[in-house]
């Protein structure tokens, strides 16, 4: 991380999300639950296009829990959030609130437009207090617990 007190900025480079390597083990449980949800998804509506849905859905799951995260660059100013290039002013958000997850924390940025996807940004415990203390400037702090959605990936390991 580096900070350019001149011109009140933080940049750093983290990843997207937190990537969980997957054992064979993962790989046969997923399919086990998988194979669970298409057979009560077929006793429940006995509709094969719910089925084909469900498979697919499955399929994607599979494909984004192998992909990699990116490396990406965040530039927190007095002006707002720049990742990879694409600028956020601080008048886009409600609040940020911080999740811990393990050894990496981030930072929830909640919209305020109703169809903007809310923003996380990672980065490493020592820059958390800089990061922090350069949001809480412009945003308000809102404690925030995960979500159902949340929680599950988390424990699912996505």
């Amino acid at each position: 991380m580096s900070e350019n007190s001149e011109e009140n900025e933080i940049t750093w480079e983290a990843s997207e999300y937190i990537h969980h390597e997957k054992s064979p083990l993962w790989y046969v449980f997923f399919a086990i639950g998988t194979a669970a949800i298409l057979a009560l998804t077929y006793l429940l509506i006995k509709d094969i296009v719910s089925i084909v849905i469900v498979s697919m859905m499955a399929i994607t799951v599979v494909i984004f829990a192998n992909r990699q995260p990116r490396s990406l660059k965040y530039v927190l100013s007095d002006n707002g959030l720049k990742v990879m290039g694409r600028e956020y002013g601080y008048g886009s958000f409600k609040s940020f609130s911080v999740m811990n997850y393990g050894a990496v924390e981030s930072v929830y940025l909640e919209p305020i437009e109703r169809f903007m996807p809310p923003i996380s940004i990672y980065f490493a415990p020592d820059d958390a207090d800089s990061i922090i203390g350069m949001l809480g400037q412009y945003l308000p702090h809102r404690d925030k617990q995960p979500d159902l959605i949340d929680q599950l990936v988390h424990r699912i390991r996505l």
